[in-house]
């Protein structure tokens, strides 16, 4: 079982290597990586062709050195391009909870730790809505006492910060939960600003589907006015509901290195895809 908060970073960047190995060829991600970070506008092949490819190259070896998201998080927009990372919750608000006690506030913090590192490896330029275990809805201090409203802030700074750092996709991670114990799989909403963010949900639940979950049926939803950051976003923006709490075997999995780093970075490679073709 994964120990939520403790000395994580260096065993999770250890597994999301793991991770894009079995998902596919290193060598075709280098191809993705090096097409982004130079500008290249030559085709690359989509996310469902690329898991066809024979591996040709063996998988690289993990750097020795001791490596942290603050070492090589970027600042700026690269090449019009910045993904905003956003683990959901946070503070006095632990969103969903499992039977064993499982917070998804810190759970969306890990997988979006694993989703940090892998931009660190492939050249992706991001950011996160929160990097610890808190709320934003004092971000900028618009008011002295936020009593009934915390919520509500919450969600208005994260939106607000995903706009003024000029991110151009907004990634939201969380975890579900249902009354039916019997559910799980991961969900994928999208918002509704252009085609761009209900393909890239689309791919992200064909490739889930294929590499990890083949029993997975979901399709890609889009939001409604009950998912107040689709919603309201100004930039193309998706939700991740990466499994359910609810499911005691499917909560298991996600609580596992293992498994978490190998769904994230499943989930990763459409989202580089996005980003090289966008």
């Amino acid at each position: 079982m994964r120990i939520i908060g403790c000395d994580g970073k260096i065993a999770i960047f250890k597994y999301t290597v793991f991770s894009l190995v079995f998902v596919c060829s290193a060598a075709l991600l280098s191809f993705y990586a090096g097409s982004f970070s130079t500008g290249k506008t030559e085709k690359v092949p989509t996310a469902v062709e690329l898991s066809s490819e024979k591996e040709t190259n063996p998988a690289p070896e993990a750097e020795t050195k001791e490596e942290t998201k603050e070492e090589g998080t970027e600042d700026t927009v690269q090449n019009g391009r910045l993904l905003m990372i956003d683990p959901g919750h946070g503070g006095e608000d632990g969103g969903a909870v499992s039977d064993s006690g499982i917070l998804e506030k810190d759970l969306n913090l890990v997988f979006s730790d694993d989703l940090a590192h892998l931009c660190l490896m492939f050249g992706v330029p991001y950011k996160m809505t929160r990097e610890d275990d808190s709320l934003l809805y004092g971000k900028y201090g618009e008011l002295e006492d936020y009593t009934g409203k915390k919520k509500s802030y919450d969600l208005r700074n994260r939106l607000k910060y995903s706009r003024d750092s000029g991110a151009t996709l907004l990634v939201s991670v969380h975890m579900n939960k249902f009354s039916d114990q019997g559910v799980k799989g991961l969900q994928v909403y999208h918002s509704t600003l252009s085609e761009n963010e209900k393909a890239l949900a689309a791919s992200i639940h064909a490739f889930v589907s294929k590499h990890l979950q083949r029993d997975n049926n979901r399709v890609a939803k889009a939001a409604n006015s009950s998912i107040y950051l689709l919603n309201k976003s100004e930039i193309p923006a998706i939700l991740i509901e990466f499994g359910f709490l609810s499911n005691p075997a499917e909560c298991s999995l996600l609580t596992n290195y293992s498994y978490s780093a190998s769904l994230t970075g499943t989930v990763f490679v459409p989202i580089l895809e996005y980003f090289v073709r966008s």
